[in-house]
């Protein structure tokens, strides 16, 4: 006997009406077109069949999205909507109180279905974008519900969410702060020192900002005290992530019998680390010398999702004194 492999459709359609089909933006209606920060958008949907309450099928409920306002076509490919708070701070609105959502709720319980959104943008036109919701229905007459007002026996929802993309700030140099603090021990008889250097950033407004993530890029450099063979004493450099006590090593620079610290001394959440390690028993590399002496370049993202580049390299590269201090520049 010969099986239909075909997807039976239902006869009828899930629901025949609805009684709310609401969202409301649970932030600011603004955000950084960095494509990190987020706008938290909340949804609240309930629909009846026969005057009773109905429940969507699992691809309805999927297909809840947001829409251009106007033509109910597919938002542009420049704005993006996850069902996850991918945990940037949202932006900083005066006087508005920000719940941060825990996690995604998508409950079908009593019929009532709360569905969270959240939106992001790479767009830099500055101009703002009037969304509004849909819904595809499996089955039924209209097929799919726009909530603009233009959808036939569900008209009397009329739903508009416009959301401003903004250009990220700039910061001079001057912004970012860079503060040394020097710390000292001893490794198999050989004296060495560690300095942190905590890279930090204060916004415009002279209000601090907290950094989410930092990496130093090739994960650091190396200088000795001078470029001869035999030369063991050396400066080297590591980075750790903010308010992690994880060290991260150029894993291209042989140390020889050295063995840097794995964790990072005294991490500080919302600040990266930059590690500086003077020891007295790396030998001398001609290859580090030579191509892995510095500058490397720093990549850091902030609580709000804006991205920052700078560089980090040893105070004075050709001079011995130089390779106890660091500094960073644009």
């Amino acid at each position: 006997m010969e099986k239909n492999n075909a997807a039976e459709e239902p006869a009828e359609p899930s629901f025949d009406a609805i009684i709310n089909f609401e969202p409301t933006v649970r932030s600011s209606t603004r955000l950084y077109h960095n494509g990190n920060q987020q706008v938290a958008i909340e949804v609240y949907f309930v629909a009846t069949k026969n005057g009773e309450p109905a429940v969507l099928t699992p691809a309805e409920e999927e297909s809840i999205r947001l829409v251009m306002y106007n033509t109910g076509g597919d938002i542009p490919s420049t704005w993006h909507v996850d069902d996850a708070w991918k945990e940037y701070d949202y932006y900083p609105e005066p006087g508005l109180t920000v719940i941060k959502p825990a996690a995604i709720r998508r409950s079908g319980e009593r019929n009532q279905y709360t569905i969270e959104m959240f939106v992001s943008t790479t767009e830099t036109g500055g101009l703002s974008r009037k969304f509004t919701l849909a819904l595809t229905r499996d089955v039924g007459e209209p097929k799919v519900i726009v909530t603009n007002g233009n959808t036939p026996l569900f008209k009397q929802f009329d739903y508009e969410i416009t959301l401003q993309p903004v250009k990220p700030p700039t910061y001079a140099l001057g912004n970012y702060e860079w503060e040394k603090n020097i710390m000292v021990r001893e490794d198999g008889g050989n004296g060495i020192f560690v300095a942190n250097y905590y890279l930090g950033l204060v916004g415009n407004d002279n209000q601090p900002i907290k950094l989410k993530t930092m990496k130093v890029l090739e994960g650091g450099m190396i200088q000795w005290h001078d470029k001869v063979e035999g030369e063991t004493h050396a400066s080297y450099t590591g980075y750790g992530q903010p308010g992690d006590n994880v060290a991260h090593y150029n894993p291209d620079i042989p140390l020889g019998p050295h063995t840097p610290e794995g964790t990072v001394r005294s991490p500080i959440d919302g600040k990266g680390t930059v590690i500086l390690v003077g020891a007295v028993n790396v030998p001398f590399d001609r290859e580090s010398a030579v191509n892995r002496g510095g500058p490397c370049g720093i990549e850091a993202v902030d609580d709000y999702g804006n991205t920052h580049a700078l560089n980090v390299r040893f105070k004075q590269k050709d001079d011995p004194s130089g390779r106890f201090d660091l500094e960073i520049f644009k």
